[in-house]
């Protein structure tokens, strides 16, 4: 009984322990909520996106955040690489992406975002690659 009682509590603790930056968590949530839902297929990494397990977590719920992000080893964890799939998601990135201050690496390659680039982008100090969507061919 006892036995069960620890392996209950070491459960509970483990779940209430945040390993991602909670600056890096807002800055998911906000990404993700500036994204027009009818937009996210349920196949998608976006959709498996669920912020009721920590992004960064090895023993995070396997259907939650199969995609999408790669984080640091440090603790806490950062997201060093954010990489939207070529889902067509639409809306506006938010400008809480510049709360992923080690991200090295943003991809939003293939998707349907529309407004300005946030201003706050700039502040991304390690950002080291950013590609550009493919110009049009002249007709």
């Amino acid at each position: 009984m006892l036995r069960r009682l620890l392996l209950i509590l070491l459960s509970i603790q483990s779940y209430a322990v945040s390993l991602t930056a909670p600056s890096d968590v807002l800055a998911l949530q906000s990404i993700k909520s500036s994204i027009t839902p009818s937009s996210i297929p349920t196949w998608s990494c976006l959709f498996s996106w669920n912020f009721t397990s920590d992004p960064c977590s090895l023993s995070r719920i396997p259907s939650h955040f199969i995609c999408g992000i790669t984080c640091s080893s440090s603790s806490p964890s950062r997201i060093l690489s954010l990489v939207l799939d070529p889902a067509g998601y639409a809306g506006r990135l938010s400008p809480l992406v510049s709360n992923l201050a080690f991200l090295t690496h943003l991809d939003l390659s293939d998707n349907s975002f529309t407004g300005p680039i946030p201003p706050s982008l700039s502040l991304l100090s390690n950002l080291q690659t950013l590609p550009s969507p493919p110009t049009p061919s002249p007709a």
